[in-house]
């Protein structure tokens, strides 16, 4: 005998039907599918990761160059300062830095023109040519003119090895003097690398 049923999912005579709803079953991922999911994440890690690297590197860059930038100017000023109210002859005095060393810094009133007293400079722009060995920063009276200034900062100290020289240039009185101040971080390359450091150079003069 035939039953009779009610497709609503009500029982009839003693049959009961559940009505069946296409995509109700719910599966989750296989091995394979997981497996490659992780490889293209990781291909995409991979691909910014360099982008990641250089950002890094700028921004550290960043913070050294603002840095080197206020090392140079302080020693620049601290070098006019003393070097014009001097008069003339060789000054010496210190500097103390973030660390609590006390930073010798000689002051020469140099009466030599080009290539002046002190670091050697280039033969275009007149920085302090850092291609030069620091052997040659110190003058035959055993002068140095260079100094290791350390900084003070949210992530820690950092420490910039400071190169001057002192010119005489000629102009209307001989007691003008032209100084040229090079900051960059200690042993740090100025090229071929993501964290090289650019020597931070600033010129000043004075006379009286």
């Amino acid at each position: 005998m035939d039953r009779q049923i009610d497709m609503s999912g009500k029982q009839y005579k003693g049959v009961s039907v559940k009505r069946y709803r296409p995509g109700s079953r719910q599966a989750g991922m296989s091995l394979i599918e997981l497996v490659i999911a992780l490889a293209i994440l990781m291909v995409a890690m991979a691909g910014t990761l360099p982008m990641l690297t250089v950002a890094v590197a700028g921004n550290s860059r960043s913070k050294w160059d603002t840095q080197g930038v206020q090392v140079s100017q302080m020693f620049l000023e601290q070098i006019s300062d003393v070097g014009a109210s001097n008069g003339g002859g060789n000054r010496t005095f210190s500097i103390t830095d973030c660390a609590g060393n006390s930073v010798p810094v000689n002051v020469d009133i140099c009466t030599a023109t080009a290539p002046g007293c002190g670091c050697p400079l280039d033969s275009v722009y007149k920085n302090i040519d850092w291609t030069q060995a620091q052997s040659t920063c110190t003058d035959a009276s055993s002068n140095q003119y260079y100094a290791y200034y350390t900084t003070c900062g949210p992530t820690g100290s950092s420490i910039y090895e400071v190169r001057w020289n002192v010119m005489q240039v000629a102009m209307k009185t001989s007691n003008y003097q032209m100084v040229s101040v090079s900051t960059r971080m200690k042993n740090s390359p100025t090229t071929g690398t993501q964290l090289f450091s650019i020597p931070i150079t600033l010129h000043a003069m004075y006379g009286q």
